[in-house]
């Protein structure tokens, strides 16, 4: 909203845009008129016109004649399925109306563990087969692996590399398996600038073993240790979230955590993970990623597969899928695997005065 207020564009702009969007032509199946399934008298056909009697009348533009004067039946109102952008102004709400707009939307977790149970057990069952099948079911990719290994970065050429190798030797790609991805020069930099303030901010916090002798002979300890093996899930589809990354993976990083697995859904049309998703795994240490998502990927953690290994704790946000199976195998005592919490929806309150840098405040 920031850049399109700097760009002029209205509130309205948007809505008209995303109504347009939200335009779609589809076949019916045939049964979208229920009210039209039986036969109609005197040979009527189910969208109210006549039938026609002979082939002259068929050939009038597809009408037919009525000399009768039949009535027709009322046609139901279509419905208006577009996606609008609803706006609200508070000061003109009442108490009631104003706490109503402000509830946040509930989660109904035993109806959605219901959802993703049979998603969780053919993972257990069938391991990588699943995480193929459900990934070229969901997210449009077939993959020949579920997993990449390091090294998800290079700093050369893509000369020798399944990749555009048309660039010269300065130039860095990141890697998915043996397939050279591009990454922006400007995003890599962004990137190693924030990644270096996590860091900096997280190492910080790192507190030496602590010792105590409370009464002759009795000692006090407390001992901070890295978790030994941790599953990051980093939402992927419509938004990728390096960010994400860097605010997982750098904590697990300097914590000395042995085994760091990203886990985030692959790039539809090749399949790839996204280079600023796997510039991030090369800067935090990752030991693997997982190319899948939703509640497949967290199947995958916590119980791990052929190809997958399990994770002691998973850790990352993502839709109700995900959280539904994330609370679903914390619950469950075979799976022995920890979570962080049941992420909930993000709200970002933004206030500004009108002659701050737009630019920099987005």
């Amino acid at each position: 909203m920031v850049k399109c207020i700097k760009n002029g564009v209205r509130l309205k702009d948007v809505e008209d845009v995303l109504d347009r969007k939200a335009c779609k032509v589809t076949r019916r199946k045939g049964d979208a008129k229920p009210q039209y399934d039986n036969p109609l008298p005197n040979g009527a056909l189910t969208n109210g016109t006549t039938q026609p009697s002979s082939t002259a009348e068929q050939l009038t533009n597809g009408h037919s004649s009525n000399p009768a004067g039949a009535p027709t039946p009322a046609l139901a109102p279509a419905k208006d399925d577009r996606i609008r952008m609803r706006s609200v102004t508070l000061n003109g709400l009442s108490a009631a109306e104003r706490s109503k707009v402000l509830q946040r939307p509930v989660l109904k977790s035993d109806d959605m563990i219901s959802k993703v149970k049979p998603i969780v057990d053919l993972v257990r069952k069938d391991g990588d087969k699943a995480l193929k099948e459900l990934t070229a079911k969901f997210d449009k990719v077939e993959l020949d692996s579920v997993v990449i290994r390091p090294p998800f970065f290079s700093a050369t050429s893509a000369n020798g590399v399944n990749g555009d190798s048309s660039s010269s030797a300065s130039t860095s790609y990141c890697l998915d398996g043996k397939t050279a991805v591009s990454i922006d020069p400007k995003v890599r930099e962004a990137i190693d600038t924030a990644y270096a303030n996590v860091k900096k901010f997280h190492a910080a916090q790192l507190t030496a073993p602590l010792s105590i002798e409370t009464m002759p002979g009795v000692t006090c300890q407390r001992i901070a240790k890295p978790i030994s093996r941790v599953g990051l899930y980093v939402p992927g589809g419509t938004a990728i979230l390096p960010s994400t990354a860097l605010m997982l993976g750098v904590p697990a990083q300097v914590a000395g955590c042995s085994e760091i697995v990203l886990a985030t859904p692959p790039r539809r049309g090749d399949g790839t993970v996204s280079p600023e998703v796997l510039y991030v795994a090369h800067l935090v240490g990752a030991t693997g990623i997982v190319k899948a998502g939703g509640a497949q990927a967290i199947a995958a953690l916590a119980y791990g597969t052929h190809a997958v290994g399990k994770v002691d704790k998973i850790f990352g946000p993502g839709n109700q899928w995900v959280t539904a199976a994330k609370m679903m195998v914390q619950n469950d005592s075979e799976a022995n695997v920890a979570i962080d919490m049941p992420a909930g929806p993000s709200e970002v309150l933004v206030r500004v005065l009108l002659f701050f840098y737009f630019d920099y405040i987005g």
